[in-house]
């Protein structure tokens, strides 16, 4: 298999960004240089902010997208079962000492203490036992569990510090009898259909039934078509990925609780190899979590940050995720320029590749789908293409042929505007918002000019053309051709 040689100037990136949207992102100015530096999926971190706010910046990004003429994806992140410590007396921090005793309680107790905090989950107390590890704020607090009751957690500080209100609370080797999708998470995904979210991100995944609920709930909403991201943050995640990846449109590895839960110096391995399976079984992967987080007060990041983009680019990740950098952080737009320049880099390297080297490798089962697949892009690598144009109405190719690693972008033509949206997270694949053409000849005129007009394409360059047919019809049959585009555009045809 031949794989092209990259030019940094006429690279069009293939990785895709998704940026964390909150206070210091979400008015419209700031929004629209985030949309122009390169986010391709804003984020709603529906643990934080109001509804109200979460939908003003849904409205923003759909006009912005308009302006920019760039497809622009909304990810919806749920909460799920996220447990908490509740209020302190007076909103003020306080200091918890090694060795000392804490009560954590699931009664009402807004006056918070060092000495007994609340917890937002009335059944904690029966799901722990003696010896059991709770880990609060993002794991600088450890607790051990010296004894339980009906509603309240004696525990001993094993390693103290500052506790302030409402922090998180890890449970290691913990089975929590809590699930995903919460009440909280169900009101939230109807919030979210009526706003017009793209993709839905399912928090503390633990088991695939979970996701099939999440998905009965769509289906039930008219949603069908928005997308389940299944988050990997939980070591019964771990345990059942292969089922969870069956059942979900793609994976997130969230880093964060990811190692809290199961200690930091497992996460590299792990990330690596979720990133593998993915890959092998044609799931999209994204992985979140601290990749430039030193940006949040600096405009420059570390080596190590950049090198860890990196490294997520050249394993094999779809996308990669800004939380804070974009969300809380001081300089949201650098963060995206500065991601979108590490990635470029990346992909011009010849380490990157492998990436194609290895699904084109890939001897896995085929089905139907993926075999047209296949030979689209290795086809469009034989020949050295310089781009992959497609229409299509309905997501199932384009989305193939992103999984496909091709060694070109996948200038995706739709008449479908929810499509064009969700596209906008797939790598490799550049949506457009075109015209339906029922005549073969005229769809491949369309789409050459306007690849050609829309600075996605040269004159001269050797393109692959396809029409991918929906599956389960006759009409409009599939074809794919391989052209130039023309010297001089042949303009419009009806």
């Amino acid at each position: 298999m031949i794989v092209p040689t990259q030019s940094r100037e006429r690279h069009i990136r293939r990785t895709k960004i998704i940026a964390t949207i909150g206070p210091a992102s979400r008015d419209e100015e700031t929004l629209t240089r985030l949309i122009r530096a390169g986010v391709d999926t804003v984020r709603l971190n529906f643990s934080h902010g109001t509804a109200d706010e979460h939908a003003h910046v849904v409205r923003l990004v759909r006009g912005i997208e308009q302006r920019v003429g760039r497809a622009v994806g909304v990810l919806q992140d749920l909460q799920g079962p996220r447990l908490r410590t509740g209020p302190l007396a007076g909103g003020a921090p306080v200091m918890l000492r090694d060795g000392a005793e804490l009560v954590l309680t699931a009664r009402e107790w807004p006056e918070g203490t060092a000495d007994m905090v609340s917890v937002n989950y009335p059944r904690l107390p029966q799901d722990v036992r003696p010896g059991d590890r709770l880990l609060l704020a993002d794991g600088a607090l450890e607790l051990e569990v010296a004894r339980s009751d009906g509603t309240d957690i004696h525990t001993v500080v094993l390693q103290g510090g500052e506790l302030g209100e409402r922090k998180g609370i890890n449970t290691p080797n913990i089975n929590i009898s809590l699930a995903s999708p919460t009440e909280k998470d169900r009101n939230d995904i109807t919030r979210g259909v009526l706003m017009g979210v793209d993709h839905i991100a399912l928090s503390f995944v633990r088991t695939p039934d979970e996701i099939e609920a999440t998905r009965g709930m769509l289906r039930s909403l008219g949603a069908a078509n928005v997308s389940i991201i299944a988050k990997v943050e939980r070591s019964e995640a771990i345990d059942n990925f292969d089922d969870i990846m069956r059942v979900s449109d793609g994976i997130m590895v969230a880093r964060g609780d990811l190692g809290v839960d199961l200690g930091v110096e497992r996460v590299p391995v792990i990330q690596k190899e979720l990133v593998r399976r993915t890959n092998h079984r044609r799931v999209p992967v994204i992985v979140a979590t601290q990749m430039l987080e030193s940006m949040i007060g600096s405009r420059r990041p570390t080596r190590a940050e950049a090198s860890d983009v990196a490294n997520a680019v050249l394993e094999g990740a779809d996308a990669v995720m800004l939380s804070a950098e974009t969300s809380i952080g001081a300089f949201p737009v650098e963060a995206v320029q500065t991601m979108d320049r590490v990635i470029r880099e990346a992909e011009v390297s010849e380490a990157y590749r492998e990436v194609s080297r290895r699904a084109a490798a890939d001897n896995s089962p085929d089905g139907q789908d993926r075999k047209i697949a296949r030979a689209v892009v290795g086809l469009l690598a034989d020949i050295d293409a310089a781009a992959l144009i497609v229409f299509s109405p309905d997501d199932h190719m384009p989305r193939m042929l992103s999984l496909e690693r091709p060694t070109a972008p996948v200038i995706a033509f739709t008449d479908s505007r929810a499509l064009y949206r969700r596209m906008a997270l797939w790598h490799a694949v550049q949506p457009q918002w075109g015209e339906r053409h029922d005549n073969t000849d005229a769809l491949v005129g369309y789409m050459l000019t306007e690849a050609q007009e829309r600075g996605l394409a040269r004159a001269g360059d050797q393109v692959v053309v396809a029409r991918l047919a929906p599956r389960e019809t006759s009409d409009a049959p599939s074809f794919i051709s391989v052209l130039r585009i023309p010297h001089q555009p042949r303009g419009r045809q009806a």
